[in-house]
C-alpha cells in the first residue's frame, strides 16, 4: 500500500513539474517552414540551468508586469579579445536554419551612447558566433551584425544601410527578430518591423550552433522566446 501511494505521488509530482514548465521544445514547429520549436515564457525561475552564461551571478529569471524574464544584471567581463562580454546561450541545440524572435529591454542610462544588447546565433564556444549589436548609435561596431571566429570581433554588415537608424534610444520593449538559411546563406535582422529587415546578408562562415542573449557592455532584460529552427 505503502509503495503504491508513493508511485502515485511520483507521477503526480511529475506531472505538476511538467504542467509548470517555461520551456516548450516540440518536434514539429507551428510554421511549416520549419520542423522544431521552442517556447519559452520565463515563468519558471530555476530555469537557468538551461542556459550556458558568462557569470551565473549576473543573470536571473524575475518577472515584470506579470510576465517571466531573463535578466542580466550587471555587464560582463572581456576577456582577451574584444566581443561581447555577456552572453546566455540556450544548451544542447545545434541547428542550422531558423527563425529566432525574443523581446528586449536595455536598461542603461539612454544619454549613454552605443547602449546595446545582442542576439547570438550559430554558438559554437565564446570564441565562435555571429551576433547583432541592437544600439541607440550608428558607428563602425554599434548597431551591426558582428562576427567571432577565433579572434577580435568584427563587422560582417553595412551599418549604414538604406533601412538602418539608431535603436533602443528608449526604456521601451523592442522585439528582434533574426532569420537564418544556410543554403543560400542568408541573415536577416529585424526590429520592431517585422516585414523589413535592418541587416540583410550573405555569409557562410558559421553554418550551425546555439542561439541566445545578452550584451556588449550593458545589461537589460528579454522576454517572450520563439525559436522555429531545423536540426543539424
Amino acid at each position: 500500500m505503502l509503495l503504491r501511494y508513493q508511485s502515485v505521488l511520483v507521477l503526480f509530482s511529475f506531472a505538476i513539474l511538467l504542467s509548470c514548465s517555461n520551456y516548450s521544445k516540440t518536434e514539429k514547429s507551428n510554421n511549416g517552414e520549419y520542423t522544431h520549436s521552442l517556447i519559452d515564457d520565463f515563468s519558471d525561475k530555476n530555469a537557468l540551468s538551461k542556459w550556458e552564461t558568462n557569470d551565473d551571478n549576473s543573470w536571473e529569471i524575475t518577472e515584470g508586469d506579470g510576465v517571466g524574464e531573463l535578466s542580466l544584471l550587471k555587464a560582463g567581463e572581456f576577456g582577451k579579445i574584444r566581443k561581447p562580454a555577456a552572453y546566455a546561450i540556450i544548451k544542447g541545440l545545434d541547428i542550422t536554419n531558423f527563425q529566432f524572435t525574443i523581446d528586449v529591454k536595455c536598461e542603461v542610462d539612454t544619454a549613454i551612447s552605443g547602449r546595446d544588447l545582442v542576439l547570438f546565433w550559430n554558438y559554437k564556444d565564446s570564441l565562435h558566433f555571429y551576433y547583432v549589436h541592437v544600439s541607440n548609435h550608428l558607428h563602425k561596431y554599434h548597431n551591426i551584425i558582428g562576427i567571432v571566429d577565433g579572434k577580435e570581433r568584427r563587422p560582417i554588415s553595412n551599418t549604414m544601410g538604406h533601412q538602418e537608424k539608431a535603436r533602443l534610444t528608449d526604456f521601451n520593449w523592442h522585439k528582434v527578430r533574426v532569420k537564418r538559411n544556410i543554403e543560400n546563406g542568408s541573415i536577416k535582422v529585424y526590429v520592431d518591423d517585422m516585414d523589413v529587415p535592418i541587416h540583410s546578408l550573405i555569409d557562410s562562415t558559421l553554418l550551425s550552433g546555439s542561439v541566445g542573449v545578452g550584451s556588449f557592455d550593458d545589461y537589460g532584460r528579454f522576454r517572450n522566446l520563439e525559436l522555429l529552427y531545423d536540426k543539424k
